[in-house]
């Protein structure tokens, strides 16, 4: 099995630093780049011992990582068992951060909606990021409907609420962004940033 043949997580590890479609051929061959590169375990035998020290970046040894490395088996399985290709997408997640830290704001952004579709145990915080995303590229109506989600799948979620108030509050509809901040403040009455957006606002409202 792939895991037998991987069974010191070399191209487990790896794959998380690489946000490309991972390619499967009938001979078990692993590809990434349209089979530019060809990826096997002994291609990454002279950092065996960094990969041993290093988890991986985004979640230790488990999470959708684990999933992403038992996707990959599967498809190795199938492509071997019928003489196919197969194409591996890597995890919406775990590429949106990687294309964020790169300066890709609309491919991160869009790794994280589709992260939202398929990835259940990272969809709020997923959505949180598509929020963050859609502000920063000037699409507001869409962070504004992102937020909401967030508050919705966990009620009282600050850093939703404020970032909501705070859009509100620069297009100047103060009342909102008051109605925003005070939901914030219920849920988290010690917070000093609720308080302090409380008082920003209160200033435009009286």
């Amino acid at each position: 099995s792939l895991v037998t043949l991987d069974y010191d997580g070399i191209l487990f590890q790896t794959l998380h630093y690489i946000a490309q479609p991972l390619i499967v051929d009938g001979s078990g061959m692993l590809y990434l780049d349209n089979a530019s590169l060809a990826v096997t375990t002994r291609t990454f035998g002279p950092t065996l011992d960094k990969w041993r020290r290093t988890p991986c970046i985004f979640h230790g040894n488990a999470g959708d990582g684990k999933d992403y490395f038992e996707t990959i088996s599967a498809a190795w399985t199938s492509a071997i068992r019928d003489k196919s290709v197969v194409t591996v997408d890597p995890p919406g997640y775990s590429t949106g951060i990687v294309l964020f830290e790169m300066g890709d704001l609309p491919g991160a952004r869009a790794n994280f909606e589709r992260s939202i579709k398929e990835e259940p145990r990272n969809a709020l915080e997923s959505m949180y990021n598509y929020a963050v995303l859609s502000n920063q590229l000037g699409d507001n109506d869409a962070a504004l409907s992102a937020y909401d989600e967030c508050v919705k799948a966990k009620p009282g979620h600050i850093d939703a609420l404020l970032n909501s108030a705070n859009i509100y509050f620069t297009r100047g509809d103060h009342d909102t962004a008051k109605r925003y901040v005070e939901i914030a403040l219920s849920a988290h009455p010690d917070s000093a940033l609720a308080k302090h957006y409380y008082a920003v606002v209160m200033e435009k409202v009286q």
